[in-house]
């Protein structure tokens, strides 16, 4: 497509679109930061965790996250894991029907098992 001959064009910068300027949330002081990560949802937080390096230690995806994401998925009546969920690592917890893979999870009595090491339950 081809612009009129009177057509003025102009390169317009913004800060969102650029792809050396950091993502909004980097932006903000480290304080508002840690105030905002704790109330990030277990999936969310995750992600944000391996998106950016800046975020990895700062973000927790421990077992009361995870819990409270799973406890949340149920009054819900979403789907959640009826067997087991390892908790040890996200890594874990992702492939035993915490995470994205509930393939292998059934509908059924009981509910989520946690297991901290294998064999042992919590």
């Amino acid at each position: 497509m081809q612009l009129p001959q009177n057509t003025v064009t102009k390169n317009v910068h913004h800060p969102l679109l650029s792809t050396t300027a950091k993502p909004p949330l980097l932006t903000l002081p480290l304080e508002l930061q840690l105030l905002i990560l704790p109330h990030l949802p277990y999936p969310d937080a995750l992600a944000l965790k391996h998106t950016h390096t800046h975020f990895y230690n700062l973000v927790d995806t421990n077992v009361r996250l995870k819990v409270a994401w799973l406890l949340e998925r149920k009054t819900r009546n979403l789907e959640w894991p009826q067997e087991k969920c390892v908790m040890r690592t996200d890594a874990a917890f992702c492939s035993t029907g915490g995470g994205q893979g509930w393939e292998g999870c059934w509908e059924g009595k009981g509910g989520c098992e946690v297991v901290e090491e294998e064999g042992g339950k919590v």
